[in-house]
């Protein structure tokens, strides 16, 4: 795995994933490394300067990995996949158009029109 400084070293450091179990509450959730977490209308993206409106899907919802892990997205599906950022476009099934046109979604359901565990 190569680092993401550009310089073609190896990472010495493995990549961790941010699994989440679920605590029976669709508003919350716990990282099986002991984060909790919880689901935002929207996450402030600190090299924009401002919030991005979060997916509203039912079973799952996107969340900030604040852990600080090396390796991991900042942002994640409590599904498992990544959370991307798109435009309209993308999301146009999915939900209403925001404000700026951007959502974060999650990776897999953009694609696939499903999450990780295969849930719509």
């Amino acid at each position: 795995m190569k680092s993401g400084n550009g310089k073609g070293k190896k990472s010495k450091i493995a990549p961790s994933f941010s699994v989440v179990r679920s605590l029976n509450d669709l508003g919350e959730a716990e990282t099986l490394d002991g984060y909790k977490i919880g689901r935002e209308d929207k996450i402030f993206i600190l090299k924009w300067g401002r919030f991005v409106v979060c997916a509203p899907y039912s079973e799952h919802f996107i969340y900030e990995d604040k852990s600080g892990k090396p390796n991991r997205w900042a942002h994640m599906c409590t599904c498992g996949s990544a959370a991307v950022i798109v435009g309209s476009k993308a999301y146009a099934k999915d939900a209403s158009p925001t404000d700026t046109g951007e959502l974060l979604v999650c990776l897999l359901h953009a694609q696939y029109g499903k999450h990780a565990d295969g849930s719509g």
